[in-house]
């Protein structure tokens, strides 16, 4: 039995999946492109972060002594 809408609702900016997909293609592109200078922009205009971007081994090595190892 195939499915019979009786009404559909209204494309809104909210709801249209078509422009979100064009931006989040367009992130994922320029992230491919510029790399980690893409990151940094994008992570400071979505997240307000402007940190490290890229961890060293040794900040990894003494953030996991922190963990409790159970």
């Amino acid at each position: 039995m195939a499915i019979k809408y009786l009404k559909k609702a209204i494309k809104t900016p909210s709801t249209d999946d078509h422009k979100t997909r064009k931006a989040v293609q367009e992130i994922l592109n320029d992230l491919e492109k510029r790399r980690e200078e893409a990151i940094k922009e994008i992570s400071k205009k979505f997240d307000k972060y402007e940190g490290e971007v890229v961890v060293s081994k040794e900040k990894i090595e003494e953030a996991s002594k922190k963990v409790n190892q159970k």
